[in-house]
């Protein structure tokens, strides 16, 4: 049997270009993404993953999107965050700066809430969903931490001062979509995170390719900077 990574990274890519290729508005895009999302995280139960991290909304994706993307963006972020609260055993937690959305964001305020739950210790499987993240915002949570505390006590463990703090080291990246960078995801969690491309648009992802992903982390030797 292959031995799954422990945490899987995802960054869902191409959930626009797959709307514009079958003929489908944007916003149903973004749902059919949200769907396969939910086939990811029971595909992971499956196999044994203990958790899985994935962008949902980024700042960037605030700032340089319509708002009636991002409202779809949050609409189809609602959605996932409602199914995934219905399967047994399966843990939710946000990390990002949710208290930081702007009044018109659908769900603001249960974002808010949901955020605030800690990251679920005792699930089966843990899902973390970065909302109103970025990289740069990782690096100005460290920063203030240090203004108040003090380099030293900062720079032993930064990650425990950021956005995404709790999370464990992330074993495996998976981006579809075609593009092979990691655009600022978890910066001080995929040190060491082996990288696996797809040009495959995020709603087609299927099992098949996600048994390769798995397969093909299995084949690496990995060495933690030794």
């Amino acid at each position: 049997m292959i031995e799954p990574p422990a945490h899987l990274g995802v960054i869902p890519d191409g959930n626009r270009r797959h709307a514009r290729q079958v003929g489908i508005s944007t916003g149903d895009g973004y749902l059919r993404a949200a769907e396969k999302a939910v086939d990811l995280v029971r595909w992971c139960v499956g196999v044994g993953v203990a958790h899985v991290s994935a962008f949902g909304v980024s700042q960037e994706n605030i700032a340089l999107r319509p708002r009636d993307e991002v409202r779809s963006l949050h609409v189809a972020l609602l959605h996932f965050c409602d199914a995934i609260e219905r399967l047994p055993g399966i843990g939710l937690h946000l990390f990002g700066d949710a208290a930081a959305l702007s009044a018109y964001v659908p769900g603001r305020d249960r974002f808010i809430g949901m955020a605030g739950r800690g990251t679920s210790a005792g699930a089966r499987l843990v899902v973390h969903v970065g909302i109103n993240y970025s990289a740069h915002a990782e690096v100005g949570s460290v920063l203030r931490a240090v203004a108040v505390r003090g380099l030293e006590a900062v720079a032993r463990a930064p990650e425990e001062f950021s956005l995404s703090a709790g999370l464990p080291p992330v074993d495996l990246v998976i981006r579809t979509g075609g593009q092979r960078r990691l655009s600022g995801f978890l910066p001080f969690h995929t040190a060491y995170a082996e990288l696996w491309f797809t040009d495959t648009l995020w709603p087609s992802f299927t099992r098949d390719e996600f048994d390769d992903a798995l397969e093909w982390y299995a084949r690496q030797e990995r060495h933690f900077g030794e």
